[in-house]
């Protein structure tokens, strides 16, 4: 090996490290400091976590300085290059970031700020290793420009203030004896970091090596068994078509292949961790022979497209996928048989009776399109109301969960941003956006399907179930309430008077959800 000196000389410079015991200290340490620093020259502050950030930010604000000359990146999308591009940072800025925020970046520093010594960093912890504390001054003094830095830590009291007997000392002398010890504190707890990072790498050094040749082998085998089945199974299937359309239907069934292997990997995940012998390792690779690749060569033997979805398919969004390649080959009558076997497979989402319903409207085969696709997407609709609604169950609960957040969880995001809340909020928006137009889509039409009240939400329909709707949508059709698959306006101008003949004569552990469904027609609450 050989050390290649830069291009340019490094202009960096390590000022001494400060400590403290107690964490409002800590704080008061490091707004001081870079209220000092930030008098010549911009600071940069590196914090754990987004707490800290929160919290300095917080303490330099007590101190005096106006907010808008201290920037906070928190996380990997804040971009903190773009900012200090278009505007150099400079005497007076404090920037506040987490490691994981500033990562990778180059900020931009004044040229005019380099004779008093260029960017300052201070360093609020001590990094996991000696790889991410290069990283972190590594900010600044970049191409030859100046750059200073230095550790300003909270440290365990219990354990320097007996070994330097600080007690001894008056208040005002222990503090001045503190910052003299500090770089020797420093050094200490450096030690004590690189001998666990050495004893983590030397036990993760023994105990990875099997583990990444078995996932290695196991990925050998899997891209093998892949590749055959590939040419064996799926290509055949697909010769008549041209070899765009044959790569589209390829890709999607390689896609659930791998999609397997991922679960069946994360289902042996505990066991792969825990191989410690080569007999281990043997036993795990056979296991894959047996449980993943015979099962799966046992299944698509002697196969066909129609075998294939009954046997090989198990989840919905698999058979969409499919589905939704056939329609873009115009392939009708396939994609109709992979949207019911979404629905047979139990899709909650919807898109297998949409899919449905556009299939029975291309199809025009023999009965009432109209009723079989209006049917579909009812169904449809009530499968998207469901996900509304556990949704804004969940955004109710997203609500509640920074009020109960402990103080470990806190130290790790910010109190004053709930990422879970701002990941689901914008959901049900898209989720009614649908609901929107499968209404409009539908009208405002009632048929005997309508009326299958379900014990429970989810149920299979019995054929008790359909007698009965059949039942209720006779009777209001001689009631003259219903009249070609619409509801009469005498429904909605005697609202009162029908919903108490409704209930005065229907089984009244059904009429309030009879009288809830017309109800809920748009023209009927309008």
């Amino acid at each position: 090996f050989a050390d290649l000196p830069t291009s340019r000389k490094k202009s960096y410079f390590q000022l001494p490290s400060k400590v403290s015991f107690e964490y409002g200290d800590w704080l008061d340490l490091i707004a001081k400091e870079s209220i000092e620093q930030a008098r010549e020259r911009p600071v940069l502050v590196i914090c754990e976590n987004v707490e800290a950030t929160e919290n300095i930010w917080n303490e330099l604000i007590r101190h005096g300085v106006p907010p808008h000359r201290i920037e906070k990146y928190r996380r990997d999308g804040d971009n903190v290059e773009e900012r200090f591009r278009q505007q150099p940072a400079t005497v007076g800025d404090i920037i506040i970031a987490t490691n994981k925020g500033g990562r990778g970046t180059d900020i931009h520093v004044d040229s005019h700020v380099n004779s008093n010594g260029g960017m300052h960093v201070i360093l609020s912890y001590l990094p996991e290793n000696v790889r991410v504390e290069e990283q972190a001054f590594e900010r600044t003094a970049r191409n030859g420009a100046a750059g200073t830095g230095q550790f300003i830590l909270q440290v365990e009291k219990s354990i320097y203030e007996n070994m330097y007997e600080l007690n001894q000392y008056p208040d005002n002398q222990r503090q001045k004896k503190l910052e003299d010890l500090s770089d020797i504190i420093l050094e200490r707890e450096k030690i004590q970091r690189d001998n666990k990072e050495a004893a983590r790498l030397s036990d993760l050094k023994q105990k990875s090596i099997l583990r990444l040749e078995v996932e290695e082998e196991l990925f050998d085998k899997f891209n093998r068994f892949k590749k055959k089945i590939s040419k064996e199974i799926f290509e055949p299937l697909f010769n008549d078509k041209s070899e765009k359309s044959k790569e589209k239907f390829l890709e999607v069934f390689e896609n659930i292949l791998k999609n397997r292997w991922a679960f069946w990997l994360d289902k042996v995940k505990n066991s792969i961790d825990d191989i410690e012998t080569s007999q281990g390792k043997n036993i795990l690779l056979n296991q894959f022979d047996s449980s993943f690749i015979k099962a799966i060569a046992d299944v698509l033997q002697k196969t066909n497209f129609d075998s294939l979805l009954e046997k090989f398919i198990e989840k919905p969004e698999e058979a969409i996928q499919i589905g939704k390649v056939c329609l873009s080959e115009n392939e009708v009558l396939r994609a109709k048989k992979c949207f019911e076997k979404g629905i047979t497979c139990g899709d909650i989402s919807g898109f297998s009776y949409m899919g449905l319903a556009f299939c029975i409207i291309k199809l025009k085969e023999e009965g009432n399109i109209q009723k079989q696709s209006r049917r579909e997407l009812k169904k449809a609709l009530r499968c998207l109301q469901a996900i509304k609604r556990n949704l804004m169950a969940n955004l109710k609960i997203a609500e509640m969960l920074p009020q109960s957040a402990t103080a470990d969880i806190l130290k790790k995001v910010s109190s004053k941003e709930n990422f879970y809340q701002d990941q689901i909020s914008g959901k049900p928006e898209v989720i009614g956006l649908h609901i929107h137009y499968l209404k409009k889509a539908i009208g405002e039409t009632v048929e005997p399907f309508d009326f299958i009240l379900n014990a429970k939400e989810g149920e299979k329909s019995t054929e008790e179930n359909y007698e009965r709707g059949e039942k209720l949508y006779d009777l209001l059709v001689q009631g003259g309430l219903v009249q070609g698959d619409r509801i009469r306006k005498v429904l909605r101008k005697e609202k009162g008077h029908i919903e108490k003949t409704i209930r005065d004569n229907i089984d009244p552990s059904i009429a309030d959800s009879l009288i809830s469904l017309l109800n809920r027609k748009n023209e009927f609450e309008k």
